[in-house]
């Protein structure tokens, strides 16, 4: 299982674009996601290396406390491809990262197939099928 995850509302300005913060409501954006992702089995967090983005993994984890690692590769500006193809290899992970990238990578991951609409604190969990092909399971919206 990978799940994939835009990060909470952020602030529209900071001195640049990675350092900008959660407000409020992204981090209960992030928190309410946390809570219907807390049964699915994900076993580590993956996030990129931007505020926001930790942030968000940060407010996740208060909810799952487990193992927590920072990419450069999974920035606004990172290859989906790559990523998809390293996330073929792994299981039970949760992904945090941003627009456009998010949507890339879920086009990636299921060749295009199965797009989702990353509103901020959305995440969408892949199951591998028995052909070992990921397959869209399910949208966790934040709903607050």
């Amino acid at each position: 299982m990978i799940v994939i995850m835009r990060h909470g509302q952020a602030e529209g300005y900071a001195s640049a674009d990675h350092l900008r913060n959660l407000t409020p409501k992204g981090r209960m954006q992030a928190e309410a996601t946390a809570e219907q992702l807390k049964s699915v089995g994900i076993e580590r967090i993956v996030h990129s290396p931007y505020v926001r983005a930790r942030q968000t993994a940060e407010e996740v984890n208060k909810t799952m406390s487990l193992p927590m690692t920072q990419s450069d590769d999974i920035t606004p500006e990172g290859n989906a491809h790559l990523v998809a193809s390293w996330l073929e290899t792994q299981d039970n992970v949760l992904v945090v990262t941003h627009m456009p990238f998010v949507g890339e990578l879920a086009m990636a991951l299921t060749s295009g197939k199965q797009p989702v609409s990353f509103s901020t604190g959305v995440a969408a969990i892949y199951e591998k099928s028995t052909q070992g092909e990921l397959k869209l399971a399910q949208v966790v919206e934040p709903n607050i």
